[in-house]
């Protein structure tokens, strides 16, 4: 929310009242945020960014479920011929 206010610091005091409520109590909020609190988060994600790029860096591919679903026991596919 930080960069959010700089990003919108100009158009937010020229067209303040064109913002949602929820927008402009982010981009406020914004302000209030120590420089020392934003430089540390920043330097946590570029400690995630790097070890996220070590860890995923040997992988070839990466296989997950595609449904959000449990997949059925086999079992239950199989036809009554017993095949």
């Amino acid at each position: 929310i930080a960069e959010a206010n700089l990003a919108h610091e100009e158009r937010y005091a020229a067209h303040g009242g064109g913002y949602s409520e929820e927008l402009r109590t982010l981009i406020e909020l914004g302000a209030y945020i120590p420089a020392t609190h934003y430089l540390k988060a920043q330097q946590l994600r570029a400690k995630v960014k790097n070890w996220l790029e070590a860890t995923f860096s040997e992988l070839d591919v990466i296989v997950s479920p595609t449904m959000p679903t449990v997949a059925p026991p086999i079992a239950a596919h199989r036809s009554s011929g017993g095949k």
